[in-house]
């Protein structure tokens, strides 16, 4: 979501180039709110939640098995982090993974510390989180958030 004061900013400023001053002239907010919306490679919006089909990908490169050698790790958090991410990925029933829980992430750095997954695993896993095209206003506000004619016309007039 995108307050009224940020929508404000990103219009005055223009700090990706889009142009928006000509339209804000013309007061053409209906042009102003399709620029904002329009999807381009250019940019890239943050997702929590990580389609499992992905995370299997990225697993299957290598991470899953260093997850069963983890298994066997003197340490016995370690060890059920490990077991826990297998079953994670062995269930049918996982749709998801919500990289954006803090307490996951946790558990990925732990198991860098460990030895068991590399840093470089874990920087590959966490830009998973990185979907290219986006919007300026996902950029701006998150994965799904749009602006329409009356939230432009609203931040540039106060009206």
């Amino acid at each position: 979501m995108i307050t009224p004061e940020q929508l404000s900013t990103e219009i005055s400023t223009d700090p990706a180039g889009l142009g928006y001053a000509a339209f804000v002239s013309a007061s053409n907010w209906g042009k102003i709110a399709e620029i904002l919306t329009t999807p381009s490679l250019s940019y890239t919006k943050t997702i929590a939640k990580v389609p499992i089909a992905s995370v299997l990908i990225w697993a299957a490169s290598g991470p899953l098995d260093e997850l069963y050698v983890g298994v066997s790790n003197t340490n016995p958090q370690i060890r059920s982090i490990c077991r826990a991410c297998i079953a994670i990925f062995s269930s049918p029933s996982t749709q998801y993974l919500d990289l954006g829980d803090t307490r996951l992430t946790t558990m990925l750095g732990n198991l860098v510390a460990a030895g068991v997954l590399t840093s470089a695993d874990q920087t590959t896993c966490l830009a998973l989180t990185q979907i290219s095209p986006a919007s300026r206003a996902e950029v701006i506000g998150g994965d799904g958030t749009t602006v329409d004619y009356f939230a432009v016309k609203l931040a540039v007039t106060g009206t």
